[in-house]
């Protein structure tokens, strides 16, 4: 996505991302002082996120893994709109980033047609 980029000045999410750049990199969670056009790499929070701070919109790039995730067979993603356990969406399951292994399991079982929460033994759920 970084190579969609326009301006000098690229800005992440967070620094904890460990994304990197050969512009100058800016991480949103450190609300820097920004003087020029910058390019937000992020999702519509992000986005709204900025916003609030800078007080301005941004030229921007969706990362959003919901709008990114493949929509040919089931996929597991992390989300940060999910705030605890799982959602499912027809063959996409949503896991917040602070997932336990319990989401993880769950939203695996539902999104396989399985009971949505038991135990998981040796990769397949009890009956």
């Amino acid at each position: 996505l970084e190579k969609k980029v326009t301006t000098k000045k690229v800005m992440f999410p967070c620094r904890a991302s460990g994304l990197e750049s050969k512009r100058n990199v800016y991480f949103l969670d450190e609300t820097p002082v920004l003087d020029g056009e910058i390019t937000l790499i992020g999702c519509d929070l992000s986005r709204r996120i900025f916003h609030s701070i800078y007080k301005n919109d941004v030229n921007s790039i969706d990362m959003c893994p919901r709008n990114l995730a493949p929509m040919n067979g089931k996929t597991l993603l992390k989300c940060c709109n999910v705030k605890e356990g799982f959602e499912i969406n027809g063959d996409l399951a949503s896991v917040p980033w602070g997932a336990t292994v319990l989401d993880v399991v769950g939203a695996i079982n539902s999104l396989f047609g399985h009971r949505p929460y038991g135990p998981l033994v040796l990769g397949r759920a009890d009956p």
